[in-house]
């Protein structure tokens, strides 16, 4: 790479399933690499790009249970409400697998040490907005009920995410109440 404007098509430049160098990077479990390609982008726009399946570098991350990443991604401004091709957000899916240490990475506040590995200012709502509906009607927390995860569902209901217990369902008007009372 000669300059920043051959670096910038090499990051913005996507393989026929809409995957970009830092997307392959993770998928592909080179860590190192993915490392490198987050410390070196000219800002957060290049970590929330999507490929067909409406993924970001996240949600991948979260997919390959890479905590670290998603860490490092939340740090530097990766969207925590972009939504996949099913309405998850990166968090729905760490729900769902009841990944702990991504969802941990996702949900902790970023601190002024933070701040310092970044050489761009960024605003994150951290944790994200807990009222996210997937297209399943779901929230974050009605994922995890959905899974069985009791352990993860006290954790979103007590820690800074503050669940809404009496959050309804988007399709049947369910609380997890209600759910828990049918399993």
């Amino acid at each position: 790479v000669k300059s920043t404007e051959d670096l910038v098509k090499h990051l913005v430049n996507q393989d026929e399933d809409g995957d970009t160098l830092l997307m392959l990077s993770i998928i592909q479990e080179y860590k190192a690499l993915a490392l490198n390609l987050i410390n070196i982008v000219p800002d957060p726009s290049f970590l929330n790009m999507k490929n067909d399946l409406f993924q970001t570098a996240l949600h991948l991350s979260v997919l390959n249970n890479d905590s670290h990443l998603v860490r490092e991604l939340v740090i530097r401004g990766a969207d925590l409400t972009a939504q996949d091709h099913n309405g998850n957000t990166a968090l729905h899916i760490a729900c769902k697998k009841n990944a702990m240490a991504s969802i941990v990475a996702l949900t902790t506040v970023i601190t002024p040490m933070d701040r310092k590995k970044c050489s761009y200012r960024v605003s994150q709502q951290i944790p994200q907005r807990q009222d996210i509906y997937n297209y399943k009607g779901q929230t974050c927390l009605h994922v995890a009920l959905e899974h069985g995860h009791l352990n993860l569902v006290r954790f979103l209901l007590e820690s800074l995410f503050h669940a809404d217990i009496n959050a309804p369902e988007r399709r049947s008007g369910r609380t997890i109440f209600h759910v828990a009372a049918e399993s």
